[in-house]
């Protein structure tokens, strides 16, 4: 239920129907197996699924799945060109999610990080590898949040004197 409310109020912080919307108007030939809000990131080489300031400047909007391909803004993956898809479940506090990690016949890495959607999980369009799966700290996440947990106590403390 609380993985429901968050899709969807992230599905629409995101604009996801809108642009979902725009795409079929571009290519009404094109069926929309899956689509939801994303922080995308491309990367280099593989590497592991960890909270780290690469993120910070993640590409945001919405991950379309066809047939064909996978969009995500200007970026357009032929599913035909992608060597290993993983899909994997995490949980975040009180809340499920997915990350979708791809690389591709050109050495390009991608993640993207969905909101639970059972819609990913069982679409056939792209064969995926579903695991369970844990998001690891990097050492500047967990000195990001060391430094805003002391400045919200700081803050409450400066507040209640």
């Amino acid at each position: 239920m609380l993985d429901t409310f968050f899709r969807v109020l992230t599905n629409l912080f995101y604009l996801v129907p809108f642009q979902v919307r725009r795409f079929k108007v571009k290519e009404p030939d094109s069926q929309v197996l899956a689509a939801g809000a994303t922080k995308a990131r491309k990367i280099g080489k593989d590497s592991k699924v960890q909270y780290e300031a690469g993120w910070i400047a993640a590409r945001r909007g919405a991950l379309i799945l066809t047939q064909e391909k996978l969009v995500c803004g200007s970026w357009q993956i032929p599913l035909s060109t992608i060597n290993n898809a993983l899909l994997l479940r995490v949980r975040s506090l009180f809340v499920k999610g997915l990350v979708l990690k791809l690389s591709t016949t050109d050495g390009c890495h991608y993640q993207f990080g969905l909101q639970y959607d059972p819609a990913w999980e069982t679409q056939t369009a792209l064969k995926l590898t579903i695991e369970e799966g844990k998001i690891k700290h990097s050492v500047f996440s967990i000195a990001l949040r060391v430094i805003l947990v002391i400045w919200l106590i700081w803050v409450l403390i400066r507040w209640l004197s």
